[in-house]
């Protein structure tokens, strides 16, 4: 897998400092193409110049990062399929969290979807039941 990560230096120190706050930012490239470092070179420059002409003052930071995928299986429990389970998910890469509730059968569909908008899945399991199930 190939990323091109950045992180604006005048905001924080390092890119630690900047990871911790979520403000890491990055972007996976397709991995059907090939890229040379000339290549790479040249997208760097173009988001350099970009963040410039969107702030002339902006210090960024970028770097190519290559790592193998982490592939894990998340397992969905559930007594039926037509149970309803909560995917709780975040993304790192502008902030937002929140759950999802889905037919057991299409968690996973869910989960891959989560995933390719970059999202991290915290949990999977039976969606909270609100209601006191008796009627008063």
């Amino acid at each position: 897998m190939t990323k091109i990560e950045f992180y604006r230096m005048d905001q924080y120190p390092s890119w630690e400092a900047a990871r911790e706050k979520g403000a890491v930012f990055c972007k996976t490239l397709n991995e059907d193409n090939e890229y040379s470092d000339e290549a790479l070179s040249d997208a760097l420059d173009v988001l350099h110049t970009a963040c410039k002409m969107m702030d002339p003052n902006v210090e960024i930071d970028t770097r190519v990062v290559r790592s193998d995928p982490v592939v894990f299986q998340l397992y969905v429990w559930a007594e039926d399929v037509n149970d309803i389970v909560r995917i709780v998910w975040a993304n790192p890469s502008n902030g937002e969290s929140g759950f999802n509730q889905v037919e057991a059968r299409n968690a996973q569909t869910e989960i891959d979807f989560l995933r390719g908008k970059g999202c991290r899945i915290h949990s999977v399991g039976p969606a909270i039941d609100n209601t006191s199930g008796e009627d008063e």
